[in-house]
């Protein structure tokens, strides 16, 4: 009988444990729904849809499940809702600027990644989230005038999530720029020396790094070279160490450190690699090494045209157009490439020897229309004031390729030039058509035509285009100025003139116009 109790009870607290196993199962279900839910909504910024999921996640666990069986969902959600708060927050403060709503979305983060941190706080991404938040927090309050340091110790945090993941780049990065903004410039230095040793290719990002000086790469070059003894990325670590040398005008050394990275995965090497070693040996003055390397590029070159644009471009970033014109005259002659006649004729007129550019660009249309060829004609002629011819030639580049926005506004220059403002009116609206963005030059261009016709209205409007593309440009502001008196509208005139003279107050022109629109009586 005793032994029937026994295996009564015995089923029975099976039954109940797997009842609550199961039990336990459905609520850690339906959290981890909700938890995927709320990562799907932070994956695509819709922070206001992700953090109600988070907090439903966190509601659905009940407080009497131990932790051993949702402890570590718990941290996942506490984590992830710190982080969908600050991401808020970044957002809130680059849309609207800084407010109070920014400040309490980041305290908000901080309170959710400590409790995170509390369950458990030997996870690197979630110290590394306190980190930048505390950061950002620190920052915030040196805005209001308070001394936070002491408060969020970001600094601290950066150093525990180093500690977590000591080759962690993306930390090393961070905790950079936090400690040159506290003018800890010695630290700086020795973060930079060890972000190079353990990951060689962050050295193209530190250029970018406000940082960056000369007196670095002291740091710098010792980290590179015991990267490339030990063996790690030996490829980035040589095209580092030269770009280093490039900076130390040591071109020898230079050249063998990229020579050395060519022969690491040589089969991998793309074009860019050879256009740069010929830029070396160019920088090096050794012009007929440079000439091999660029003579590879054409022979491997996919898009001809593209290339010898690149090489164009290069010789005249080094001022060494003369150079390129040998370069080019002794490659066409074995292989005749379009694109190398029209660089070089362009090269003669960098150099103003229009003539013999000119002469070479006939040659060439006379034998293949080519829109490039009659634009470059046409800038020929704006220099000799030919304007029929500069018509002519930019009215062919816009016939042979109608998309192109350069040469629509050439051809609305020489319009302008002949006082047909109707058509330049025409030619520069397809010039801002056919731009790739929106450039406030273009518009600037066409308001002057409009402005010649005396159409003000329509200026005005498109200096103000203009002035919101480039709202520092004060000659915008007061442009819209001058068109809006001519067209009697003097309270816009007024405002926009005022504006001008807060960017450039010292401009006699625009206090003269301020002075009239100020005496004009307005209407009643």
């Amino acid at each position: 009988m005793t032994g029937s109790k026994s295996r009564f009870y015995l089923k029975g607290a099976c039954l109940l444990i797997l009842s609550a196993g199961l039990v336990c199962q459905v609520f850690l279900f339906l959290s981890r729904w909700h938890f995927q839910a709320g990562v799907r909504h932070l994956a695509f910024d819709r922070y206001d849809e992700a953090i109600p999921e988070f907090e439903t996640a966190l509601k659905i666990i009940p407080g009497w499940m131990p932790g051993l069986v949702a402890g570590q969902d718990r941290f996942r959600i506490y984590s992830y809702t710190g982080k969908a708060h600050y991401e808020k927050g970044r957002q809130i403060w680059r849309e609207k600027g800084i407010s109070r709503q920014v400040f309490e979305e980041y305290s908000t983060a901080m309170s959710f990644l400590k409790q995170a941190d509390l369950m458990d706080p030997d996870t690197y991404i979630n110290t590394y989230r306190m980190a930048l938040t505390g950061d950002v927090l620190e920052t915030l309050s040196k805005k209001k005038g308070q001394n936070p340091e002491d408060a969020w110790d970001a600094d601290l945090l950066y150093q525990k999530a180093t500690r977590l993941r000591p080759n962690g780049i993306s930390i090393h990065q961070t905790h950079a720029r936090y400690l040159y903004r506290k003018k800890e410039h010695s630290a700086v230095r020795d973060l930079a020396g060890k972000m190079v040793r353990i990951f060689p290719q962050i050295y193209g990002n530190l250029k970018q790094e406000p940082y960056f000086t000369e007196d670095l790469l002291a740091v710098l070059e010792p980290g590179l070279e015991e990267a490339l003894a030990k063996g790690i990325q030996p490829r980035e670590a040589l095209r580092a160490l030269s770009d280093i040398n490039v900076r130390k005008l040591e071109m020898d050394k230079a050249l063998s450190f990229y020579a050395r990275s060519l022969e690491i995965r040589s089969y991998g090497n793309p074009e860019n690699d050879y256009l740069h070693m010929g830029r070396l040996y160019l920088k090096a003055e050794k012009f007929d090494d440079s000439h091999s390397w660029f003579e590879k590029v054409l022979t491997l070159s996919k898009d001809p045209e593209t290339s010898v644009r690149n090489i164009f471009n290069i010789h005249k970033a080094e001022r060494k157009i003369d150079e390129f014109i040998r370069f080019a005259m002794k490659t066409e002659a074995a292989v005749p490439l379009p694109a190398l006649h029209m660089a070089i004729a362009e090269a003669f007129m960098d150099l103003k020897q229009y003539a013999i550019a000119k002469s070479r660009l006939l040659r060439f249309t006379d034998q293949t229309p080519d829109a490039r060829a009659y634009y470059l004609l046409a800038r020929i002629a704006e220099t000799e004031k030919d304007w029929d011819r500069m018509e002519l030639s930019s009215q062919k580049a816009t016939s042979l390729d109608r998309e192109n926005s350069n040469y629509h506004l050439l051809l609305s220059r020489s319009l302008s030039a002949q006082k047909k403002f109707q058509g330049a009116e025409e030619a520069a609206t397809l010039a801002i058509r056919y731009a790739k963005k929106e450039q406030p030059w273009l518009f600037d261009h066409r308001a002057w035509t409009r402005w010649s016709q005396k159409k003000y209205n329509d200026a005005a409007q498109d200096w103000k285009r203009a002035f919101s593309l480039k709202p520092e440009q004060a000659s915008f502001a007061f442009n819209v100025a001058r068109a809006y008196h001519q067209a009697g509208n003097f309270p816009e005139a007024l405002a926009y003139i005022k504006t001008a003279l807060k960017l450039d107050p010292d401009k006699p022109e625009y206090q003269q116009l301020e002075s009239v629109l100020s005496r004009i009586e307005p209407v009643k």
